[in-house]
């Protein structure tokens, strides 16, 4: 373990301690302390970004073992970069001249500023050892992520009549126990209630549908922006594996983590995948916040502009 963490110093990448595939550390900031990797059990993980010699280090991550023949007949020429068998697929290791952008794609993602891997010869919870099947000799070859013959991965729209799919769609009444909730406990017992459903294999269709239903009954009722918010991002949560700390205080990650814009819809965000963050119940509490102040000073200075014109 120190050996190959030594070797990854050497070559100006930035390494962080994580306990499996969580990070130990406020990781996007972490300055490197070999102490943090000293103690039993801890992981290496391996940033995406800028590297001493000016390029940036970036990650190809396919979801299967089965999902590497067809991506190298598509690439037949990056047979030859490094390449890290994990405990289900695959990460290609690559750099480029520019950052490349974090999106996925069928069969896998691509990892670039704002991410990381977990690297050889880390351990997966199941046992299995992170190992590069292609060796890591040097800086990774270079490779425009824009290059990749990936197809996208379409998002599906939710139902557009949820209150049908309630109906129709079998079983709910294993959540028959929501009864609805006060002001106060709403947000939190809605992402428990959809990560419980995603967790039993309900669709995002019948988790939306389901949501709405119960908040007909909650007292008073969550905004409907709330409740897509909350069940698309636990939705990204777990059609992603995007089960990262806060990205506010950088707690462990929990069931209560959701996605959230990082820029705002109505300050001018968009719904990219590099617009999105994960945060804790509190800090999303606090970034809603924040968000109604600063969509409340936008309009009101609109309206003066406007006025002035």
């Amino acid at each position: 373990m120190i050996e190959q963490l030594l070797s990854y110093r050497r070559l100006g990448l930035d390494v962080i301690p994580l306990k499996g595939k969580i990070p130990l550390v406020k990781w996007k900031d972490y300055v490197f302390n070999p102490n943090d990797f000293a103690r039993p059990g801890v992981n290496i993980g391996v940033k995406a970004g800028l590297l001493p010699n000016g390029d940036h280090l970036w990650f190809v991550d396919l979801d299967s073992k089965e999902a590497l023949g067809p991506f190298f007949e598509a690439h037949p020429n990056l047979k030859c970069v490094p390449l890290v068998s994990t405990s289900r697929g695959f990460h290609l290791w690559l750099t480029w001249k520019r950052p490349a952008k974090t999106r996925t794609f069928v069969g896998g993602e691509i990892r670039g500023e704002g991410a990381y891997v977990v690297a050889p010869p880390s351990v997966h919870e199941s046992g299995h050892v992170y190992k590069f099947i292609v060796p890591l000799r040097g800086t990774p070859p270079m490779y425009d992520s824009e290059w990749l013959s990936v197809m996208r991965k379409e998002r599906p729209a939710p139902d557009p009549s949820p209150k049908t799919a309630w109906k129709t769609e079998e079983p709910y009444d294993r959540w028959a126990h929501y009864k609805g909730v006060k002001r106060g406990s709403r947000h939190d017992t809605l992402l428990r209630m959809v990560g419980g459903m995603f967790n039993s294999g309900y669709t995002v269709e019948q988790a939306y549908a389901y949501a709405m239903e119960w908040n007909k009954r909650n007292s008073p009722p969550l905004g409907v922006v709330e409740i897509r918010r909350a069940v698309w991002g636990i939705y990204e949560q777990e059609k992603y594996d995007l089960r990262l700390p806060c990205a506010g205080c950088g707690a462990p990650w929990q069931g209560t983590h959701t996605r959230d814009h990082i820029v705002a819809i109505a300050l001018g965000g968009s719904e990219d995948q590099e617009n999105k963050q994960t945060l804790c119940a509190k800090c999303t509490k606090e970034k809603n916040s924040e968000d109604m102040r600063k969509i409340a000073a936008k309009r009101s200075e609109d309206s003066r502009n406007a006025h002035n014109t």
